[in-house]
Formats: structure tokens, sequence, C-alpha cells
């Protein structure tokens, strides 16, 4: 049913990425992406497609009939470029100039490659049949003493047809073999094949390669087809044997060991893993030959039942695949023998195991708005994958601290969401997969990429200002705003505030004065941090001569300014020259109006009040303007009689708040009010007798002020010496008249019947009552005449 555009182009970057690591060249992704997605290698194509035609398109076929990894079954001829064509522009490579078995051309590989090319032309003529003759399966035949089709079709268990075509390939690739240059080195014996041979040579003590036979050739580029295979199957750790599965005896059974190691891993899923272990105590003349297999469902119980890694006769050796379950469980079997010949022929022993969990995959971290996502694939069998977000600066040494290890509570199996990354700084991402082996939990190798959390420039939008007084009583302020989460802030203080729209856009430092914040408006005073979201400038003095300032916040990243919301703030002087202007029925506030106050209130507060206590209830205001349409404040409601306290404080309005000042406070000591009532008795011709006088006043009193009736003859006495004092008695009583008086028991609030009476005969002009008291005492003391057409007597010497 063929394959997807998609899968195609997996295929192909993979054989890219495998060729290209042997220093071969190869086409652009680009132009991989157009094969796979055309499904064809016809077409304008750059001169390395052409070098690669048929590599790529036994590759397309392979996907065309259902081969799900076709790279990893590559013939050794489609691992070069087509002989003649040259790689990197320099090298000729010739696909049977190097040999598997033996030296140039040999038969051996010859017969292989026949193989191959009939089994690629038969699948392309649309054989089905031939497609299930894997190469394994091919090699088969070359190990067999001879290749006749009975032994061909017994062997692979094909039609007797298809045994004598594949007897006839292998025939006519015998004739046309050209004779097989000789090399002690890699001549085998007339016992043995030519695979065995190489095994007995591999058991040699390795010699480095004179420079003489690697001059022109580059340091990754493979001597051989061969070794192409065997570095798309391991990394490039340790020495590989020459050998294959089927080259070691059939397992049987080994001998349980007293101790089985464990291997060390190293590496990473981007190197590949490493697999150690320690060396196995030969005897001398003895050769140890480990054998690497491994099984991602569970332990192997066999050499042979696991997928075969390699052999090697060091410690050590690479493993690049991919994985295929949540865990691996890898094995060391070793073989001993005199050789490597004879130690493959032995039975192995279980040497060391371990067990490896799965990475994650395709990791991506990527930075959205402050927030960091990061998206991994991991196997079914992940239990958990732990997220450390490490700061760069700390990634050298280590960083998988608790402390910076994150979203502890989930899982994470499919990817995480960072909300509390720091904006502005660059960290390392690094992930462990975390599965359970044994009831032991156990964490794979790191996968990590590193990341850059774009700084916002952030505008300070929330800037407070809190007054207060100083040492010296002069007026200061303190600032407190949050802190951006990246730059640095600076905050202006001016007359008026900046320019509309001066915060739409980031300015350039020079935009700034012509925004209205010039540099010398900008606070010098030192910046603390209340906590890890607040910032704060303290003791700030306010500018004398200044009733109203405009504090402007700006945050500065990278050059640029970014202005945020202005806060401004009012000042108003103290109130000075308070006094109550008392007008008996009435009281009048006066006092001098403070600059910069948009009202003054005052609250009533019990007499000796402070006013942190007496600035509560409802205060009476006044504006500026009615106190200069009114020269002061005139009271709706007389004040209390027995005294009071005023506290008034000036009040200012800045951004629809209002802003109250310093108050001042002011005693009212408050004013006794006597009332009084004079009838004058007259004789039949009109002319005065007996004036008689009541007292009251607006309360009771437990004494009474003396009392003296002044009589002018010429018009209404101004004071106790603006006329005569005429003597008076109390009416009905037998005290002798005195020009001073007063109610016996006090002053009362109402008439109770006490009168007093004064002979005004012969008197003509008019009557008024005084109470006779000190300078001092007069000002809280008020005696109320009746209407004056009581205390007229006559119309005096005028008359």
């Amino acid at each position: 049913m063929g394959a997807s555009p998609e899968l195609r182009l997996e295929q192909l970057m993979k054989w890219q990425r495998i060729t290209q690591a042997r220093g071969l060249r190869t086409p652009t992704p680009e132009t991989l992406r157009t094969i796979a997605s055309l499904n064809t290698i016809d077409g304008d194509y750059e001169q390395a497609v052409e070098e690669w035609s048929e590599t790529l398109g036994w590759l397309l076929h392979q996907l065309k009939m259902g081969v799900v990894d076709p790279v990893a079954q590559l013939p050794n001829k489609l691992l070069v470029p087509r002989a003649g064509t040259g790689t990197n522009g320099s090298r000729t490579v010739s696909s049977a100039s190097e040999s598997r078995f033996g030296g140039p051309s040999s038969p051996a590989e010859l017969r292989l490659e026949a193989l191959l090319e009939w089994r690629r032309r038969a699948i392309d003529a649309g054989r089905t049949e031939v497609a299930a003759l894997t190469e394994k399966k091919l090699r088969l035949i070359l190990r067999m003493p001879g290749h006749l089709a009975p032994d061909i079709a017994r062997t692979l268990s094909v039609s007797p047809a298809l045994a004598a075509e594949i007897a006839n390939v292998l025939s006519d690739s015998v004739k046309q073999a050209p004779a097989p240059a000789t090399d002690p080195r890699t001549q085998a014996t007339p016992m043995s094949t030519p695979a065995k041979q190489a095994h007995a040579n591999a058991a040699a003590p390795l010699q480095p390669v004179p420079a003489s036979q690697t001059a022109g050739r580059s340091d990754t580029t493979p001597a051989s087809p061969r070794e192409a295979i065997r570095e798309r199957r391991s990394a490039p750790v340790g020495v590989l044997l020459d050998l294959e599965p089927e080259d070691f005896d059939e397992f049987d059974y080994f001998d349980a060991p007293d101790t089985v190691h464990t291997i060390k891993v190293t590496g990473s899923l981007a190197t590949g893993m490493t697999y150690g272990w320690p060396a196995y105590s030969a005897a001398d003349g003895e050769v140890v030959v480990y054998r690497l297999v491994s099984n991602d469902e569970h332990q192997p119980w066999g050499p042979d039942k696991g997928d075969y890694i390699g052999a090697t006769l060091d410690t050590r050796v690479g493993d690049a695949r991919r994985y295929a379950s949540a865990v691996r469980h890898v094995q060391v079997w070793t073989y001993v023998g005199l050789n490597v010949s004879d130690a493959i022929r032995q039975q192995p022993t279980l040497y060391a195991n371990g067990a490896l969990v799965s990475p994650v995959t395709e990791l991506e971290i990527r930075e959205d708005q402050g927030r960091v996502i990061g998206q991994w694939s991991v196997f079914e069998g992940i239990r958990a994958v732990q997220v450390y977000r490490i700061p760069i600066e700390r990634a050298a040494f280590g960083g998988e601290e608790p402390r910076f290890r994150i979203l502890t509570d989930l899982p994470n199996l499919g990817g995480f969401v960072d909300r509390g990354a720091e904006r502005g700084k660059r960290y390392l991402y690094r992930v462990r997969a975390e599965a359970t082996i044994d009831g032991t939990t156990r964490l794979s190798v790191h996968t990590q990429a590193e990341t850059f959390v774009s700084a916002l420039l952030e505008p300070v939008e929330d800037l407070s200002v809190v007054f207060g007084d100083g040492d010296d009583g002069e007026r200061q302020f303190d600032l407190k705003w949050t802190t951006p989460s990246a730059g640095r802030v600076y905050v202006y203080r001016t007359v008026s505030g900046p320019t509309p729209g001066a915060d739409a856009v980031p300015l350039a430092e020079g935009q700034l004065a012509g925004a209205g914040l010039p540099i010398e408006s900008r606070l010098a005073h030192p910046i603390s941090s209340d906590t890890a979201s607040s910032s704060t400038m303290v003791d700030v003095p306010w500018p004398r001569e200044w009733t109203r300032a405009y504090f402007t916040p700006v945050t500065v990243l990278d050059g640029r300014y970014q202005v945020g919301k202005t806060t401004s703030a009012t000042r108003t002087e103290r109130i000075t020259h308070a006094e109550i202007v008392e007008r008996v029925d009435k009281q009048i506030l006066t006092f001098t109006w403070p600059a910069g106050a948009a009202a003054v209130l005052v609250y009533t507060g019990v007499r000796g009040q402070t006013a942190d206590q007496g600035l509560s209830g409802q205060p009476t205001e006044i504006s500026a303007g009615m106190y200069a349409r009114f020269g002061g404040l005139h009271f709706p409601q007389r004040l209390p009689n027995g005294g009071c306290s005023l506290h008034m404080v000036p009040v200012a309005f800045a951004a629809g708040e209002r802003i109250q000042g310093q108050y001042v406070t002011v005693d009212y000591p408050g004013m006794l009010r006597v009332f009084y009532d004079l009838d004058i008795t007259r004789g039949s011709t009109g002319d005065p007798i007996v004036a008689t006088i009541e007292i009251a006043a607006e309360k009771d009193t437990d004494g009474s002020p003396p009392f003296v009736l002044v009589n002018n003859p010429d018009r209404l006495p101004l004071g106790v010496r603006d006329g005569d004092a005429i003597d008076v008695a109390r009416a009905g009583g037998t005290d002798r008249p005195a020009k001073m008086f007063s109610p016996p028991n006090g002053l009362t609030a109402s008439r109770n019947g006490l009168k007093f009476q004064a002979d005004v005969r012969g008197r003509t002009g008019f009557l008024r009552l005084f109470a006779h008291l000190p300078p001092e005492r007069l000002g809280i003391f008020a005696l109320l005449d009746p209407p004056v057409a009581k205390l007229v007597l006559s119309a005096g010497r005028r008359r």
C-alpha cells in the first residue's frame, strides 16, 4: 500500500545522516523533501542526486513494497555512490574495490553483490516472492559448501525453480570474477571460509595503519562498506569484530556464573550509549570475545534471544540504535578460546547485564510570552519525566539539584508548561524519563535543551506615594511599586505630568525630555526591595515651593524606556492664624487659607480631645471659594456652650482621591448666655416709678456674677461706667438696696419668680443691665438685652 510522504522523508533523512557521518556528500534536505513528496527521483535535481540515484531509487521502491526500515537493510553496493562519480568533489569510490571478506574484488563479494543486484531487479519487476529473501538469507548461501539448486532450495525453503535461478546467478558471478590478489593478513586457510578467517585475524593484536595506506582518505570515511554497516549499528567506541550472529555456534546451555557484573552506561541520546564492563580474567594464551545483545521487552535468556549489538575484544562498545520500548535490557556474553575462531565455537557465559530507561525523544523547548513550553515523546511504561530548570550559570556545576526541579506533582509524560521562569534569563531544561525496573525506580540519561526566556518591557502601573514628616519637620514621602520582571525602574518628579501619549510606545533615552521627563527630574535616591515583588524609595523630600507634584515611573530595558502610570500628589500648607469670632448667637472661624488646599474640613470634638480621637463624625466643610466669599466658616449651628475642640484639616484632590494635610486644633472655651427682662412701672402721668428685673440663663449654674443696672439720660449705656449705677434690691425682700446684686442661689434656666427692683423716679433716658466681670471673663459670658423699647425710661433731656 506504500509509505506516506512523512515516512519516506524520515527514511531519506536517516540515510542522509548516516552517509554524511561517513564523510560522503549527499543531496540537500530540501531536495530530499521534494523527492519524498513526489516519490520519484526523476526531475532536474543537483549532481548529488545523480550520484546516489541507485540508492535513492532502491529506498523508494522498498518503502513502496511496505518495508518499514529499508535504510537498515541497504545492500553494500548502495552504501557508496555510483562507481566513477566523485564525493565531496575529490575522491572516487568503487563499490567493487573494497570487499568485506578479502581483498579488492574478491569472488565472495562479487557473488554477494550479484545476488543483491538480482534481488533488486526481481523486486522492481514485482516478484514478491523474492522480497522475502533478505540479505541475511543470501549470505547463508555464500557459507554453503556448494551452490547446487537442491541445497539452495532446502536451505532457503524456496521453490526448485527459484533455487535454480539463484544457482545460475552464482555460477555467472564466478565466471566473471577476476583472480583475487593475495594478502597474508586476509587470506583464508583451505579449511575455513573467508568469514571465519576474518574472525581469526581479529584475534591478533591490532596494529596502527601506516600513513601511506591512509593518504588521501578522510578521517570520517570508512575503509569498506562493511565499516559503514558497523557505523550505523554502533557509535565509534571500541573495535567491533567482523562477526555476525550466525558466526557463533548455536546456543545450547551455559554454566550459571558466580558473579554477573553490572554494565556501566554512559552517553546521551544524541551521541549514543556506551556500554562498559570490567575485563574478563582469562588464562594465558586465551582470547575472550565479548558478545553484546539487547532486548527491549525482557532480559534475554540466551545470546541469540536478543538483538545483536556486536562482538568485540574491548571492554566497551557504543550503541546508537533507537529505542523501541520504555526499558532496554543489555547483556554481555563471554566466549573464551585459543583464538577468535575457537572462542566463537564455545558455549558462552553471561558476564554482565544492565537495564536502560529510554530517554525522552523529539524534545522541543520553546518560549511563548514568558512561559516555557516543553514537548516530547516517551514509550508506554515510562512512569514520569523529571524536569529541571537550571540557570545557565549553574549548568556547568551539574545543576540537577532538588531546588532546580520543577513540576514535581505532575507526571509530565507529554511535556510541561513552566510559568515560573524569570524573564530575561537563559535556562538549561534537562529531563530524565523515570521507569520501574525490578521494583526499583530508574532514570534514563538526560536529554536537554537550552532556551532564553524573553524579557518583557513592562510599565509600572501601581506607583503609590505615602507622605510623612522628616526629623526636621519638613514634608517627605515614600514611593512604592511592583517590581517588573525585567529591567530597571527610574522615577521622575515633575511639576506637571508627561505629555499625553508618552506611555504609548517605548522611547529612546533622548526622547524622554521631549515627553516632559528631563534627566534633572529623575530621582537619585536608592531603591530597595521590600520583597521579591515590590520596590521602594524612601525619605524623598518634597520641594518646599511645590504644592503639587507628578511622579512617573519609567522601566528601562536594552536601551528602551517604557513610561508607566503617572501618580500625582498634592502638598497643602499648614493652617495658621485660626481664630473663632463670637457673635453671641453664632460663631465664625477665620484662618489663613493653606496654599494647595481645595477645601478645609472642621471636626467638632470634646474639649481637650486629641486630633486622632476627634477626626471622626461628620465634619463641616468649606471650600476655597466659599471662604473667600464669606470671610470665614460660619457654623450652621451654635457651638456647644460648654466649649469644644475644633480640628481643622486641609484637603487636596489628586487623581480623584482626597488627600488630607496636617491638622490644626483650635480650642473653643464656650459661651454662657444670660437673658434678662426689664418691666417699668409708671405713674398716672406716665413717669417711671419702679423698674422690675428678671434674670435667666441657658443652663443652671452654681453661682452668678454680680449685675449692675446703669442709667444714662442721653443714650443706651455702653458699659458699667457709662452712666449712673442704680441701687437694686430683691423684690419683697428685706435686703438693703445695692448697686451690685446677684441671685443668691445662682442662675437658672427658667424664670422662677425671683425678681429685683430699682427706684427710678425722677430718672429719664435709658436703662441697661451689665454683668460686672473682669475683661478676661467677658469673652465667655453674654448678657442678652430685651427689646430696646423696654429699656426706655423717657425721652431724656432732649424732651
